[in-house]
């Protein structure tokens, strides 16, 4: 079967289950440019596979990043709060959000007399956050020290076999950040 479609400037020959092309100015010569269905439809199937072996490793990547980003905001609250309790020459906690468990997130808790909201961070699910020293809730006082020194070790439980992170903190508010096998 042999059909002739036109579209702008160009004309399409389907013949012999081939897409031809002829162009107005050529059009007493027919030149073969194009693919055919089979080729289009293995294209497709090869475009297929590569997308299925790529996709696992892109969400391997997001959750390694999730953890990275834990770990960050684990860091961020921690140097917050050492900093806003010199700044305010006041206590202040950090403290487990729900005071049991740190994988739920945790918050900074300002007094009263300072103009800060509490902040809270709250991790990806798949996070689990666990305090070594069973402490729900640390003080950070004026002077900058802590109440008692933290370590903090959080993992990925999507990720079987990686890494997690440990987050150590001295009482003068040395943070540390290395990797940690136990998850």
């Amino acid at each position: 079967q042999t059909g002739l479609l036109t579209y702008r400037s160009a004309m399409f020959l389907l013949t012999s289950g081939r897409i031809l092309v002829v162009s107005k100015r050529t059009a007493g010569q027919v030149t073969q440019q194009g693919f055919t269905i089979v080729e289009l439809m293995l294209t497709i199937v090869i475009m297929g596979i590569l997308a299925t072996v790529a996709v696992p490793s892109f969400r391997e990547a997001a959750e390694r990043a999730a953890l990275r980003s834990a770990a960050t905001d684990m860091i961020v609250a921690i140097n917050t709060a050492r900093a806003q309790a010199v700044a305010a020459r006041e206590s202040i906690n950090l403290r487990s959000t729900d005071n049991a468990d740190w994988g739920n997130g945790w918050t900074i808790d300002y007094p009263a007399t300072v103009q800060e909201k509490d902040q809270n961070f709250v991790p990806k699910n798949g996070i689990t956050v666990v305090e070594t020293g069973a402490n729900q809730t640390t003080e950070f006082r004026a002077t900058g020290l802590l109440s008692t020194a933290l370590t903090f070790q959080i993992c990925n439980t999507n990720l079987v076999g990686e890494p997690g992170r440990e987050i150590t903190v001295t009482r003068a508010g040395r943070v540390t950040n290395t990797d940690f096998g136990g998850c």
